[in-house]
């Protein structure tokens, strides 16, 4: 997803490279209407991307804390079968 949203037309503008080349001073000429929807377009796909991730994790997390809760009723219920036959 991320490759996908820096592959994207609007990210692709070559903004960046006209930023570094008036480094030494001079002037920049770019389109503001066109630079602004193009980072407007980007920014919204890295949001997209963003959320994948949270869902990603939160989804991990959940799996993680069922695993945990299903070793520790294991571990409970083999601790009470052993007192029990002590």
């Amino acid at each position: 997803m991320l490759q996908h949203a820096f592959q994207t037309a609007g990210a692709q503008r070559p903004y960046e490279r006209r930023a570094e080349d008036a480094a030494d001073g001079s002037v920049l000429h770019a389109d503001v209407s066109a630079w602004w929807d193009a980072t407007t377009v980007l920014v919204d796909d890295l949001y997209v991307v963003q959320q994948a991730v949270g869902d990603d994790v939160r989804h991990r997390a959940d799996q993680l804390s069922h695993d945990a809760e299903t070793g520790l009723a294991a571990y409970l219920a083999a601790a009470t079968l052993l007192a029990a036959l002590l």
